[in-house]
């Protein structure tokens, strides 16, 4: 007879297999994750609008233009041993300089303290810049810019925004200082525009890393206690302009309209000269002809030129009645030299006469 006493129960025995299966299991799946989580830190895939800078060990990896990862798939050793940065190159990023302006819920405190003393705006509290002539400006800035070099702007500074908003505060008080504050209120663009050069200049200078793209003026203001008159100012000016480009169009017109007319009747006292000056010559050249003639036989020259004046005349009359009054008596011939008008007006007009 066997004796089964010292021999596990079957059931025992099943479990026992079911736990040293799901420990098995569970080891290969652990080992499975930590594979692929090694796989998975050790690829990465950099955008279309980014580079990436790797790290060894706390260094940068890499030289020149091999440091930077260009957009696509790529391998690395797992964390901690590189330690991957994405830098947005192609992204235009934007930061905003308050330096010189009023917070808005300051502006009431500063409307509330200059309506109480003139004198009464604080340093440090509220911003502002002065201008060439002494006088005080309140502006907003923004400077657009792109990472041009990866590792120095990252690597090379702590913060490089924060340093390119202090300079650009830098280059706002030097070039306010070069103005007086009229003409930066009138016209800003030559204003702004110094301040971009001035930042770029300071960005090449310092060797940031970054590419200035554009710097706009936000926001810009007078104290608020003069802010009134500046506007009264402006508008006066602007007001001034308008009148004056007004009169001037007016003034333009005027001289062209003249100039018009004077050069028609020039053109036509031209012209009547030239006509004149025609007839008289061949006047001139008839009576020249005419003068042999004259001198020779007056009577006989007078009497052809007034048949030719007569037949000239009388070739243009478009009647021609003659009246005897009686037989072998006095006779009259009428010439209608113009049709007459209907109207008593007209009556004993248009007719002429002429006695034989």
């Amino acid at each position: 007879m066997i004796d089964h006493s010292n021999s596990p129960e079957p059931g025992a025995s099943a479990l026992t297999d079911a736990l040293d299966t799901a420990l098995r299991a569970l080891r290969w799946a652990m080992a499975c994750a930590v594979l692929v989580a090694a796989v998975r830190s050790c690829v990465y895939v950099v955008r279309q609008d980014e580079v990436a800078l790797v790290l060894r060990l706390g260094r940068l990896d890499g030289a020149g233009a091999g440091r930077e990862r260009a957009p696509g798939l790529h391998m690395s050793w797992p964390y901690p041993v590189d330690q991957i940065i994405r830098v947005p190159v192609r992204r235009v990023r934007t930061a905003v300089s308050r330096t010189f302006w009023t917070a808005p819920t300051e502006a009431g405190e500063l409307e509330q303290a200059e309506a109480a003393a003139p004198d009464s705006l604080r340093p440090g509290s509220h911003g502002y810049s002065l201008s060439g002539d002494a006088n005080i400006l309140h502006s907003k800035w923004a400077v657009r810019f792109t990472v041009r070099d990866p590792g120095r702007a990252l690597l090379g500074f702590r913060n490089v925004e924060k340093m390119l908003l202090n300079e650009l505060d830098r280059v706002v008080t030097l070039a306010c200082a070069q103005y007086r504050v009229d003409d930066i209120l009138r016209s800003d663009e030559a204003f702004r525009d110094l301040v971009g050069s001035l930042l770029k200049g300071r960005c090449e200078t310092l060797d940031l890393g970054l590419a200035i793209e554009r710097v706009d003026l936000l926001e810009l203001s007078p104290p608020l206690r003069v802010k009134n008159a500046f506007d009264a100012v402006l508008k006066a000016e602007m007001s001034r302009g308008e009148a004056v480009n007004e009169a001037r169009a007016w003034a333009a017109a005027a001289v062209n309209e003249a100039g018009g007319l004077a050069a028609r009747l020039v053109s036509g006292a031209d012209t009547y000269r030239i006509r004149l000056l025609s007839s008289v010559s061949a006047d001139a050249a008839t009576f020249e002809k005419l003068v042999p003639q004259y001198t020779a036989s007056p009577v006989t020259l007078r009497q052809t030129l007034l048949q030719d004046a007569l037949r000239r005349v009388l070739s243009q009359v478009e009647a021609k009645y003659v009246i005897r009054e009686a037989p072998g008596g006095r006779q009259e011939l009428r010439l209608q030299l113009a049709p007459e008008l209907k109207g008593p007006a007209s009556r004993g007009k248009g007719a002429g006469a002429l006695e034989d």
